[in-house]
């Protein structure tokens, strides 16, 4: 599967919020090994006024999958206030890279 730089999702922080307290409330990742964050979506957080970095969440979606979610934070390490914020896709497996020597 190719990327094309827009892989994920954008979402609302009232989303990342409910995925979050569901992760964290559940059972660990499972056998998620990683995933793939699109350049152009990580752009759209770290255009962010004032954005210098970007913090991750584990996270669980409204299906029960296990996600990351990113979010942008200012340099006091506080979450920026727009709702720029990316749930990680495609997750591993299934889509996988070609061993690399990352792999487990």
């Amino acid at each position: 599967m190719p990327f094309t730089g827009n892989e994920g999702t954008i979402i609302t922080r009232a989303q990342a919020r409910t995925m979050i307290q569901s992760f964290q409330n559940s059972a660990s990742f499972q056998n998620v090994k990683g995933g793939f964050y699109g350049k152009n979506k990580l752009l759209t957080i770290l255009n962010q006024p004032n954005c210098v970095g970007i913090r991750y969440y584990h996270a669980m979606n409204d299906k029960g999958e296990p996600v990351i979610v990113l979010v942008g934070e200012d340099d006091k390490g506080k979450c920026m206030s727009d709702d720029a914020v990316l749930e990680i896709s495609p997750l591993c497996p299934p889509i996988c890279p070609e061993s690399n020597a990352l792999d487990a």
